[in-house]
């Protein structure tokens, strides 16, 4: 079996064996909160993804754009974890006459040492701002030692247009900052106190919103469009964790057709995987690449007609349950628009399942968060948007899960199965692998390599309903990923661990 076929085999098995019933579990899908009702035009909002500020149980925050007929400003609003419930104020972080636009904030998280004390957390909002007649980027930071904003300042003092700023974790009390100018993406590094100089790191030739940036640790990938009919991707796989960048020779991907607004997700093998938009025989559809190891591994499966694709994979789902407590990693949370028939939706898919959200008026821009939320009906995160259903636009949100544990839909018996994420994981060589059966009958527990040849056989016998464990030892394997699969009567459940030497 080749590994293109593996994907694919993998995939059916997620789809056909977790069989999740949101039905019996409609908890899962929260209810749309309202975040503001006011009489301003409330727009584009932004929350925190790929944060590097874990453990942190400071309120979350959504960063947007507030205004009014003789104001444009930029301002944060609180979500507090416990109760999950949103602030009734705004903090105001920049304010001007509206003549200065001030639109298209970001906002990002890392933690920090300071004189071996225990870490806080920074914080940093950024945003493009229409002032002396041309387009400059502006940014303020919060410490959790801080009270208020800093007074909003210059990112990059130079009189040429900048637009489509993006901020990113990378590494402790580092943040990576890019943006569009011309033609060019740029990029520098920016510490709580010193800013590294700007630095070309691609050339396209599409708008200044075309292109995405995910870090994870001390690396970060980057992708954008090229070709003269936007029909190529290309990717820098990574970047280097101190000033001046350092990068590898970027990748093109032939997206076989006008290609739009990609965004970068983490896959479930730990590479990053993408979506975009494609327009094609006069519709608009997003279509997702698995990851980026090679073309053959670009899905023709259309999702909808569209607009302004989003996925952001929570960072927690890829740490280890003995220290997030998260049952369920490896699935990808994406948000997109849907218009048909003059209806505008916002469609949410976890994992293999989806949810629609129908308002009047225009729901867009959507942005997911990376930031847990625990409840007594699960773990979420934190999604918001805008929509103008009165003809002004407010923001909205709902949580989405981020884990879940697999049902048996059969009826009258809601069982439920679990197969847990292995630990540690990573793991040297030895690792634990827990599982929960609720009906007696065959049992199979295999382990995979990313080719899909079969490493391990760990069970392969009937057992009766009960949890077990089972210990795993990599001790003759190579590091690298593996994958892990449990056969229990109906129930299939596929999950990934990673061998470290």
């Amino acid at each position: 079996m080749n590994r293109h076929s593996f994907l694919i085999l993998l995939s059916i098995h997620i789809a056909a064996g977790v069989q999740l019933s949101y039905a019996q579990y409609g908890f899962l899908w929260s209810k749309v909160d309202t975040v503001t009702s006011g009489p301003h035009n409330d727009l584009n909002p932004a929350v925190v993804h790929n944060s590097m500020a874990y453990g942190s149980q400071e309120p979350l925050r959504a960063v947007f754009e507030r205004h009014t007929p003789g104001e444009s400003q930029i301002v944060a609003k609180n979500f507090r974890r416990d109760p999950a419930t949103w602030d009734s104020s705004v903090v105001v972080i920049s304010s001007g006459p509206a003549v200065e636009e001030q639109i298209y904030p970001d906002y990002s998280e890392t933690a920090y040492y300071a004189n071996g004390s225990s870490p806080h957390v920074m914080r940093m909002a950024a945003w493009q701002r229409w002032k002396e007649n041309r387009w400059q980027l502006y940014y303020s930071t919060l410490n959790d030692s801080a009270l208020s904003w800093s007074t909003p300042a210059l990112l990059v003092p130079d009189a040429f247009d900048n637009t489509g700023v993006q901020i990113r974790p990378f590494r402790d009390s580092l943040f990576i900052v890019t943006w569009k100018r011309g033609s060019r993406v740029m990029g520098l590094f920016k510490t709580p106190s010193t800013t590294s100089l700007a630095e070309t790191l691609a050339f396209s030739n599409l708008n200044p919103l075309s292109y995405d940036v995910l870090t994870r640790y001390d690396q970060a990938t980057i992708i954008w469009t090229v070709g003269v009919e936007n029909e190529e991707l290309a990717v820098f796989r990574k970047l280097s964790s101190f000033p001046p960048f350092t990068r590898t020779e970027p990748e093109t991907l032939r997206a076989a057709g006008p290609c739009h607004n990609p965004h970068l997700a983490m896959s479930y093998f730990g590479d990053p995987s993408f979506v975009y938009e494609r327009q094609e025989g006069g519709r608009r559809q997003v279509f997702e690449w698995l990851n980026l190891y090679s073309s053959f591994n670009v899905s023709d499966d259309t999702l909808s007609d569209n607009l302004n694709a989003r996925a952001y994979a929570p960072p927690v789902i890829t740490k280890a349950a003995s220290t997030s407590g998260i049952s369920n990693a490896g699935y990808n949370e994406t948000v997109y628009e849907k218009y048909r028939m003059g209806d505008s939706m916002l469609v949410f898919l976890h994992g293999f399942e989806a949810d629609t959200v129908r308002t009047p008026g225009h729901n867009r821009n959507a942005c997911i968060g990376s930031q847990d939320v625990f409840t007594q009906t699960g773990g979420y995160v934190l999604a918001v948007w805008e929509s103008n259903r009165s003809g002004i636009s407010h923001i909205y949100s709902r949580l989405i899960p981020f884990f879940i544990d697999a049902v048996d839909e059969r009826p009258h018996q809601p069982l439920v199965f679990a197969l847990r994420q292995n630990y540690p994981n990573p793991f040297n060589p030895r690792t634990t692998i827990d599982y929960r059966i609720t009906s007696g009958g065959p049992v199979r527990l295999q382990v995979f390599d990313i080719l899909g040849r079969e490493v391990a056989l760990l069970v392969n016998e009937p057992r009766g309903p009960g949890s077990y464990s089972v210990t795993f030892d990599g001790s003759r394997l190579a590091s690298g990923v593996y994958i892990y699969r449990l056969a229990a009567g109906n129930f299939w459940q596929v999950r990934t661990m990673a061998l470290v030497k």
